[in-house]
């Protein structure tokens, strides 16, 4: 099984995530903010992250730094929605 970090403080956006892929392939774990994650990133066992930029409007960049430091190997995927 596969383990999905989606770092996001929308709460729907994981569930959205979650909904669209198999659940006997992939386990989905959500967390509001980097520093609620950084247990599990330092424990090497997630696959790739997907990161909710938009709900980091302030120092976004530095916030992508802090994460890639935590999580060096592993993708990570940069979510920025459309506006409306």
């Amino acid at each position: 099984m596969k383990t999905l970090l989606v770092i996001g403080r929308n709460p729907e956006f994981a569930a959205e995530i979650r909904a669209a892929l198999p659940p006997d392939v992939y386990q989905v774990v959500s967390y509001a903010d980097i520093g609620d994650a950084e247990a599990l990133l330092l424990h090497g066992v997630v696959d790739a992250c997907i990161f909710d930029l938009e709900e980091f409007p302030q120092k976004a960049l530095s916030r992508v730094d802090v994460l890639r430091k935590l999580f060096p190997d592993p993708p990570v995927v940069v979510y920025i929605r459309e506006a409306d």
